[in-house]
């Protein structure tokens, strides 16, 4: 049919569909990508999408004709198709748009080739990429968009061209839409790479003041702006990232929190010197001391982050003891805490977690309260006599009668 010249669309992208199976993508593409090479433009247009996708599906597994695959790319990124008008989120428009399709379909080929650090681009793939990055606008904006979501592999293999083609495109002064859309591209799985941050000093702390243009990926922005302040290198100073931490909303300062906490869950045996480097400097230093930041999310994870500190968790709560409150729900901080073990051999900065989050807007005592208790018993003399002990017994009694 297509060597008489009939292109029907619909069974067209029904077959694509089918040969984008990871089982038929090598096998359809010895057989099809010769008889869509000699396929007009209105009708490539027509099939945008779903040839898009196949290609993706090639790119994994691709054995045969490299030039013939470029070819085909090159043509589809010729294309000016637009939009479909579901999303104003960068990552949904461009991975359901065959400019992003045939982004991804190049950097799969570009895996398979097994590069290594400082190996260089191979030049037909650089000049591909050299063109999305060339010129503004929608259409090639999506295929930025995926590059930028593979930002530390390229910046790793090739950092050369990284810093003069894809980089500037991160910066909000530059375009806001355009910066947007590959901030969201990183973000979207970010990865923090020490060399990449340094590169990226003239755009990423600008970036905090853009934080509500993120959209559902500013979190991420807050998360790595902590692992960022974490292990800061030379790239910023302590002053930098405590002025773009401090401009953070309480959503973006409950995700650095939760960062912290999640950061210092993950040191294993090396808590103690994780507690010690990191998180007290980072909390004397970059986290903001407004009265803003005391919420009962931040409360939570900060009390946490207090038994996440092991055996540091007396000195923990001494130090985060200005940020804790009650929290609505704070069964989960009370059955760590029971589990810990630090009931039984720190007693008094137990309790005084315990008082500082049991209460207020609590409307039922947790569980494990109880059992708690009962381990501050056997390590605090005097608790008897305790106010902070009464009440939080009398609320457990509640729970039990």
């Amino acid at each position: 049919m297509a060597e008489g010249g009939a292109w029907p669309q619909a069974r067209w992208n029904d077959a694509l569909h089918v040969w984008s199976d990871k089982k038929l993508a090598s096998r359809s593409w010895q057989s099809i990508a010769p008889v869509l090479a000699r396929a007009p433009e209105e009708v490539l247009s027509r099939l945008a999408h779903s040839l898009g996708r196949w290609l993706t599906a090639v790119a994994k597994g691709l054995e045969g004709d490299d030039q013939l695959f470029f070819a085909t790319i090159r043509r589809v990124l010729a294309l000016d198709v637009p939009d479909a008008p579901q999303s104003d989120e960068p990552i949904t428009l461009a991975i359901n748009h065959p400019m992003g399709h045939v982004t991804e379909a190049l950097i799969f080929w570009w895996f398979r080739q097994s590069p290594s650090d400082d190996q260089g681009l191979p030049e037909q793939l650089k000049s591909m990429l050299t063109e999305l990055c060339q010129f503004p606008g929608e259409r090639l904006r999506h295929g930025r968009v995926l590059l930028a979501s593979h930002l530390v592999a390229l910046f790793r293999g090739d950092p050369v061209w990284t810093r003069q083609h894809l980089l500037p495109w991160f910066d909000w002064k530059r375009s806001q839409a355009e910066a947007r859309a590959v901030w969201s591209g990183y973000l979207w799985t970010p990865r923090v790479d020490r060399p990449l941050m340094d590169a990226l000093k003239p755009y990423f702390p600008a970036t905090a003041s853009h934080y509500d243009d993120l959209g559902k990926f500013r979190e991420q922005y807050a998360s790595l702006l902590t692992f960022v302040a974490l292990d800061k290198g030379d790239a910023f100073t302590t002053e930098e990232l405590r002025d773009r931490t401090g401009l953070l909303p309480p959503d973006g300062l409950h995700a650095a929190a939760r960062t912290l906490r999640q950061s210092l869950e993950a040191a294993g045996e090396q808590r103690g010197e994780y507690w010690n480097n990191r998180v007290v400097p980072y909390i004397r230093t970059t986290w903001p001391s407004r009265a803003s930041c005391k919420t009962a999310e931040i409360a939570e994870e900060f009390a946490r982050l207090c038994i996440a500190a092991g055996e540091h968790f007396g000195v923990a709560v001494k130090e985060l003891r200005n940020w804790l409150k009650p929290i609505r729900w704070p069964s989960a901080v009370v059955r760590l805490l029971a589990e810990s073990g630090r009931c039984e051999d720190q007693p008094e900065p137990a309790l005084d977690l315990l008082s500082a989050v049991v209460g207020g807007s609590t409307q039922w005592a947790p569980r494990e309260l109880r059992k708690c208790l009962d381990g501050i018993k056997s390590g605090l003399p005097g608790w008897s006599a305790d106010d902070r002990f009464r009440k939080l017994d009398e609320d457990a009694r509640k729970r039990e009668g």
